[in-house]
């Protein structure tokens, strides 16, 4: 899940929550596309 709000848009980021590992904390969106990109290449979702 992805929450964007104030905070994160001043950050230039998004705040990730993973259903497996919880609250990943604020990500730039590269750094949260480099995840999720590998995470489906390793079918780990």
């Amino acid at each position: 899940m992805l929450v964007l709000g104030e905070k994160e848009a001043t950050a230039g980021g998004v705040s990730v929550r993973h259903a497996k590992r919880g609250d990943l904390g604020v990500r730039s969106i590269a750094d949260f596309l480099s995840d999720v990109t590998a995470e489906v290449s390793e079918r780990k979702m």
